[in-house]
């Protein structure tokens, strides 16, 4: 399997964060559903074992399936090389590796028996953003027992929604685990390279937000026994389906989010009117993996669940998401509409039907709007997860404290700022740019930037094309520390010619500092130059996406 573009650079953070992190920063790798991140991570595995065949590695997850698929992947792409180094620990799989190197493991089972277990050197953790605000029981056992037997022991978090179910961000302190997002890439950027189905929304409930604001909130969701009677009505459910009918006439496989069992039974019944192929699962379904099997193998059109398809559910045919449950959650919200961002060649888009309030309620999916607590208190609605950098002008995660892009360093007053652009409360996806261009490059050129006043040089590195005309320019920070100097080497060891790379690792990149040995590099010819740059002209200022060398 040849890697994405973007699956090079997460795994080349996240070794570089592995390597040259503080006893107790721990990183998240944010990449939205569909972007692969079983694979990031299998790769990843790999990739630390041939660097250290000795190094002990755990994956944590909530889900035996994804324990199962993340085994897999593992497997398929090391080619089964390391199948007697791993194992599984998982009551739901029934097995209870005690002795493996490299262990996939479900928390509800794990955390109880860290210490009959190898001292393991790294976590891997999938679907990070389920880690309770207080880190819960289970996680919360299970992470202060790892760091009492090692307390130098790494974590680094898998997920595409880096701020929690409840809200709030995954790296807001003082309580959480994470401390810094080493790497994440957006949606809208897969969506133009054609990694991701892109989503067509249809607000199909006009007075939904309106009937909500009836609806108490208790712990920060909808009380689920007002919901559930508020979204029962028999009249709102005959209509509901047959409009679900109606505007899915033409889709193969769609996927429907209730609040309850009672209301999943009842559509159920309203849906048997227009169509036979619907099925429902939940927590008290008998055969719920016989019917998720039918429903993969396209037996089944209709598939109504209750919160047990929201994560860790991977169907690349799904072109319609259906929303029938009203939530206080971003991160749910996400959930349910990424089970649809997977590409197949039987679809070019996804529909999403938001009978639910929810795109009114939280904006455009790459946009989404989050409370965030300031000092203790509840500040205003942000629009997250980015924020925009006042020195270079891009985009980047709201939690970063340094830009990735220009080293620029943000103060807590400037941390806050809303973003200046609100999402639309109608589409789930904010305008979609045109896709990037490939531009022929004729010359680089290097330069030592310093902003005034700051006391770190930056690598401005000028692309032209023929002519002499300036195509974009980029900051590169190997001067600085944390994730830009992280990203800084990624960009630099790329560059290095074959000769380079069989006298410095990625590792030794590391030391490369401006402008002495960057410009010794130049001098020796081992800096490559790209012959053409992925740009996209429709930021601000032209941004370099990718690279293509000779």
């Amino acid at each position: 399997m040849e890697l994405r573009d973007y699956q090079i650079e997460a795994i080349e953070a996240a070794i570089a964060f592995f390597e040259n992190s503080q006893k107790e920063e721990h990183g998240l790798i944010v990449v939205p559903t569909g972007g692969g991140k079983s694979i990031i991570q299998a790769y990843l595995i790999a990739k630390l074992l041939e660097q250290k065949p000795n190094i002990k590695i755990c994956c944590v997850t909530h889900n035996k399936h994804l324990i199962e698929q993340n085994f897999k992947n593992f497997h398929n792409i090391t080619k089964n090389k390391y199948l007697l180094q791993s194992g599984i620990f998982s009551a739901g799989l029934n097995q209870k590796d005690t002795n493996a190197q490299i262990l996939f493991a479900g928390i509800q089972s794990i955390f109880r028996h860290i210490t009959n277990l190898p001292v393991y050197d790294i976590i891997l953790v999938d679907e990070a953003h389920l880690i309770p605000k207080d880190s819960g029981k289970m996680y919360k056992s299970f992470f202060h027992k790892a760091f009492l037997i090692n307390p130098n022991v790494k974590v680094l978090g898998f997920t595409a929604t880096p701020f929690r179910m409840d809200s709030g961000l995954l790296t807001d302190k003082p309580n959480n685990l994470f401390t810094d997002i080493i790497y994440d890439i957006p949606i809208k950027k897969l969506i133009a390279q054609g990694y991701l189905s892109r989503p067509v929304s249809y607000n199909c409930d006009k007075e939904i937000n309106e009937n909500l604001k009836n609806i108490h909130v208790r712990a920060g969701e909808y009380v689920l026994e007002e919901l559930t009677m508020l979204m029962s009505q028999d009249e709102r459910m005959e209509k509901t389906a047959e409009n679900i009918f109606n505007f899915t006439k033409k889709k193969k496989k769609v996927l429907i989010f209730c609040c309850s069992i009672e209301h999943a039974e009842k559509m159920k019944k309203h849906l048997h009117r227009f169509h036979h192929s619907v099925e429902v699962i939940h927590s008290l379904s008998p055969n719920s993996d016989k019917i998720i099997k039918n429903f993969r193998e396209n037996k089944i059109k209709y598939l109504l669940n209750v919160n047990m398809l929201t994560t860790g559910f991977d169907d690349r045919e799904i072109d319609c998401i259906v929303m029938l449950r009203p939530t206080k959650s971003p991160g749910l919200y996400y959930q349910m509409i990424g089970r649809g961002f997977r590409i197949h060649e039987n679809k070019s888009s996804f529909l999403v039907l938001d009978f639910a309030g929810n795109i009114a309620t939280h904006g455009a999916i790459d946009s989404i709007r989050i409370i965030r607590k300031i000092n203790g208190k509840k500040g205003e609605i942000y629009f997250s997860p980015v924020k925009t950098c006042p020195s270079c002008k891009n985009e980047i995660a709201i939690s970063y404290k340094q830009c990735p892009e220009c080293g620029y360093e943000f103060s807590n007053e400037q941390e806050i700022v809303k973003h200046d652009v609100a999402p639309s409360n109608l589409d789930v996806l904010s305008k979609m740019p045109e896709l990037p261009k490939w531009v022929d490059v004729a010359d680089v050129k290097y330069k030592v930037y310093k902003k005034e006043g700051k006391a770190i040089s930056t690598l401005q590195v000028d692309y032209y094309a023929e002519y002499g005309i300036k195509i974009a320019t980029e900051w590169i920070c190997l001067n600085h520390s944390g994730f830009p100097k992280q990203k800084a080497v990624g960009w630099l060891y790329r560059r290095l010619t074959p000769e380079a790379k069989e006298n410095y690792s990625i590792n030794d990149c590391m030391y490369v500092s401006i402008p002495t040995f960057f410009s010794l590099f130049l001098e020796k010819g081992f800096i490559k130059k790209p012959t053409q740059i992925l740009v996209d002209f429709l930021e601000k200022y032209p941004k370099v996406l990718n690279y293509k060398f000779d």
